[in-house]
């Protein structure tokens, strides 16, 4: 190679370093990227590295007609999100966070069934139409349930989304497939069963008379069954095994949801010995009940 070239071929070297940022060479530096939900919503630091150990600021500016809501990371595994603005945190590992912002007057639409979300539910997903980001009171969306192979869906319920878990919320069933969108942020959620048939067997001596409701010879995932128990006279009834999501209807009268497997019911009968009814602690997600006649 000539000297002309040469020194073409260290020009182009020197041009390009120059173009990349000092801070990509640094091995001490995190990157931190900060983006907007929905983008026309707010305005957000740009993306930098930062030394290891520094202090980051991001702020999050809503533009008129919309409002800060929270800060979110669901990068690498990682659930977090923030009210704090702006948000402070020391930089130890690469992060995405996202400002979220709602516009004025309008509501969000959450779902654990949702195709975008972190941890899509694996039995199906839920999709809505129109997509938006926030929806006004009065808007229609239009529900579309794809169960996954195996699976079926019993439709799907909706529930105020009021920053509690969604374990604490109360479902109603909407009927149909379209749903109005409330004055509220709203939690949605497909109701999927397994669609391969199980058994319930029952296991009894001969002092005790029980049934199930309705009485078939296999069930679906989130079937509805009613045990009913009847100790003879001066009998007490031992029931195992109730599935954790049991409740009791009446005297020696239980309804539970049918597990996603096959599974056996004992019940077994001891002489009467003084209290009427006992509850024995569930164990390991079983239940178990003790009833006198």
């Amino acid at each position: 190679m000539n000297k002309k070239r040469l020194s073409s071929a260290l020009l182009i070297v020197i041009m390009i370093l120059t173009m990349v940022p000092s801070s990509v060479f640094a091995a001490d530096k995190i990157l931190i990227r900060a983006g907007m939900r929905p983008e026309d919503g707010g305005d957000v630091p740009d993306s930098d590295y930062y030394p290891a150990g520094s202090v980051v600021t991001l702020t999050a500016t809503p533009y008129p007609g919309y409002t800060f809501e929270y800060w979110y990371d669901y990068q690498d595994g990682i659930d977090f999100s923030t009210t704090d603005n702006p948000y402070r945190f020391t930089a130890e590992t690469p992060r995405t966070l996202i400002a979220s912002f709602r516009k004025d007057g309008e509501y969000y639409l959450s779902s654990p069934d949702f195709p975008t979300s972190p941890t899509p539910h694996d039995h199906g997903t839920l999709m809505v139409s129109p997509v938006k980001n926030s929806y006004a009171p009065g808007d229609v969306i239009t529900l579309t349930v794809s169960p996954a192979e195996g699976y079926g869906s019993r439709g799907v319920e909706w529930g105020k989304n009021d920053g509690s878990s969604m374990a604490d919320v109360t479902f109603q069933k909407i009927e149909g497939d379209t749903f109005t969108i409330p004055s509220c942020d709203v939690w949605l959620r497909a109701i999927f069963y397994s669609i391969e048939p199980h058994t319930v067997s029952l296991v009894t001596d001969e002092h005790v008379t029980d049934s199930l409701s309705p009485a078939k010879e296999t069930y679906l995932e989130g079937d509805e069954i009613t045990l009913t128990v009847s100790p003879d006279d001066g009998y007490l009834a031992n029931i195992v095994n109730l599935p954790g999501n049991y409740s009791v209807i009446a005297d020696g009268v239980y309804s539970f949801t049918m597990v996603d497997q096959d599974f056996t019911l004992y019940v077994t009968s001891e002489k009467r010995v003084g209290h009427q009814i006992q509850f024995i602690e569930p164990t390991e997600g079983r239940g178990s009940e003790k009833l006198l006649r």
